[in-house]
This record gives C-alpha cells, sequence and structure tokens, in this order.
C-alpha cells in the first residue's frame, strides 16, 4: 500500500514516509524548518484517503538523485562530512524512538563538537529530502556558487515508460466494490448533478492512490463502474437522493391517487 520515501499530500502539506513498522507509518513534513518524524496508524492513513485529505504528490527532490559532485569540490566534501556525522544515528533500528535518537544525538554532538541544532538540522535534511546522501548536498545552486557541478534541473520526468498496451483489465473484486460505493454515496447521491463520467473520474483518482502499481491500463472501466451504480441503487432510490425533498414529493414521486379517483364516471367530475 505504502511505500518507503514515497511523498503525500496531507491537508496539502508535503509528507514523506520514512518507515513502515507494525501497522505504523512513520512520516515527516518535508517543508518544515522544525519537528521531527512522526508515526501514524496505517488505518488511519487510510480513512484519510478514504476523505480526500491525502494523496500521492511528486517527489521534489527526486532530481538530486542524478547529482554527483565532483570529487574535489566544496559540494562533495561537505556532502560526506555530514554523512559520517550522522551515519550513527540513521542506521540505528530505534532512530525514530524519540528517546533512543535524543542519546544518539548528544553522542554525535560530543564526538564531533557540534551543537545539538545542527545535528538536528541535518537529520532533518536527510528525511525530508530523499534518505540518501545526496539529501545533505548544499543548495548553493540556488545562491550563485559559481564553479559547483549542477548535473540535473529536475525538469525531465524521470522514471520507467509504460511496457503495456491496452492492458488485460481487472476483475472487481470487494475493495473495489467499497471504493466504487464510496464514490458513489460522496459524488451521486446527492443535490450537486454531478454526471456519472465525472464520479468515475473521482473514482480513478481515488483508485491510483491505493493500487499505485497497477497501470491506468488495467483500471476498472467506466462501464464496470455504471454496471455496479446501476445493479446496486435502484432508479427511484437515486432520484430521491438527487432532487429535492419538495421537489421529489410534487414532481418525481409516483402518485398514489388522482383528485377523480373517487368519481364514478366521466359526469361526476364536472
Amino acid at each position: 500500500m505504502w511505500q518507503i520515501n514515497e511523498v503525500v499530500l496531507f491537508d496539502n502539506d508535503p509528507y514523506r514516509i520514512l518507515a513502515i513498522e507494525d501497522g505504523q507509518v512513520v512520516w515527516m513534513q518535508i517543508s518544515a524548518d522544525k519537528g521531527v518524524p512522526q508515526a501514524r496508524a496505517e488505518l488511519l492513513l487510510m480513512q484519510y484517503l478514504d476523505e480526500g485529505r491525502l494523496v500521492r504528490t511528486d517527489d521534489p527532490y527526486v532530481h538530486l538523485d542524478l547529482e554527483e559532485p565532483s570529487v574535489d569540490s566544496v559540494s562533495f566534501q561537505k556532502r560526506e562530512e555530514d554523512y559520517r556525522k550522522i551515519l550513527p544515528i540513521i542506521n540505528s533500528k530505534d532512530r525514530f524512538d524519540p528517546k533512543v535518537r535524543s542519546e544518539l544525538v548528544e553522542h554525535v554532538v560530543q564526538e564531533h563538537k557540534v551543537t545539538k541544532a545542527t545535528v538536528y538540522k541535518l537529520l532533518r535534511r536527510y528525511w525530508q529530502r530523499g534518505q540518501t546522501p545526496n539529501a545533505l548536498i548544499p543548495d548553493y545552486k540556488n545562491s550563485g556558487a559559481p564553479g559547483e557541478r549542477r548535473s540535473a534541473t529536475g525538469t525531465a520526468k524521470i522514471g520507467r515508460a509504460r511496457e503495456y498496451g491496452k492492458g488485460e483489465g481487472t476483475k472487481v473484486t470487494p475493495e473495489i466494490e467499497r471504493l466504487f460505493r464510496l464514490t458513489i454515496e460522496k459524488h451521486l447521491l446527492n443535490q450537486k448533478g454531478t454526471k456519472t463520467t465525472v464520479a468515475y473520474r473521482r473514482f480513478v483518482d481515488l483508485f491510483a492512490q491505493y493500487f499505485p502499481r497497477i497501470p491506468q491500463e488495467d483500471y476498472p472501466t467506466l462501464r464496470q463502474f455504471r454496471y455496479f451504480y446501476d445493479r446496486e441503487y435502484p432508479k427511484a432510490q437515486r432520484l430521491k437522493s438527487r432532487v429535492k425533498a419538495g421537489v421529489y414529493k410534487k414532481d418525481v414521486r409516483p402518485l398514489s391517487s388522482t383528485a377523480t379517483s373517487q368519481a364514478l364516471g366521466p359526469w361526476e367530475s364536472l
């Protein structure tokens, strides 16, 4: 479901998933100047997905994977030096335990004669920018830095090209039916007048969050979505939910009687 190092938006704030342990996801906001990693239950993140508060997004630091400063550059030396300082911390299996991390930080402070603020700044930089040595490369390119090598701009899309043709389709499982139902009840069973095609696009967005590794060619189709909608939600229920109560009673619901229902013949209505 979740992948280590992927970036998500939670309430429009970017977070990086740092670790997944025993039903807990450890993440950290990547745009904050302060803060430490926090643990959240996987089930809670799934709830955020359902509510539309959490979505996957592009990694703003993916270009760092392509950077390789020359050995004699200041960037290279600074990266190696800072990486050695925090290595005992990031290699510890208990690095996300606040108490243990505090003890490890104190050890680094004593050994390298640096301040705690410096160590925490390096840790934040490492975790926020991708958990690789290159995360510690100084941003000299943002301030001019003549002579520094810049091997990537981050403008090109990174990733493998599609290998699938038209796809093989997907069987509608109970989990897919749950996403169908969630989308239908949120976007169709209301008075907003949303079209089925628009609701299907919302389903596709949600499906992509739950199954990021499935190629788009193999997503459930609009036909499957409509079939489920027609099968599970009777027309009367759909109509009643999509119009105001007063309009439904006046113009939509079946008539139980008429003004002439008790008349014995045409002459009695005159």
